[in-house]
């Protein structure tokens, strides 16, 4: 299931991210990489036949003091957006019945490392 998500996600904001299922690690080769954390968090009950699955996308940019970094707050929160739209009339990843945002993107924020970060959180029908 994640990397059908995983392959939605792509379709929707582009290759430009390093992809991440779970958290990320960071470290120096990949400061100025935009990062795209998948993480499955569980969900409610079964209905039925019906699963429901929740994800969490982190989208980080590029650390503050690398190239590019700073521009990347701008373009991760437009990220987020388009995902959040893409649940309102787009296609669903392979093998779901839907996929429901449950948040509004979260942030932006800023991690230790001084990367701009974005969230938001989806529950997935199949």
């Amino acid at each position: 299931m994640l990397d059908d998500v995983k392959a939605w996600i792509q379709a929707i904001i582009g290759s430009g991210y390093a992809y991440s299922m779970g958290m990320w690690v960071d470290n120096a080769s990949n400061s100025a990489s935009k990062i795209c954390s998948i993480q499955a968090g569980g969900g409610s009950p079964p209905v039925v036949d019906t699963r429901h699955q929740r994800i969490r996308v982190v989208l980080l940019g590029g650390r503050e003091q690398t190239p590019g970094g700073a521009s990347d707050k701008a373009t991760i929160m437009t990220d987020a957006n388009a995902l959040v739209r893409a649940t309102l009339n787009g296609p669903v990843p392979c093998g779901t019945a839907t996929i429901n945002t449950i948040s509004e993107p979260i942030g932006p924020g800023y991690t230790t490392e001084s990367r701009p970060w974005v969230e938001v959180s989806f529950e997935i029908l199949f």
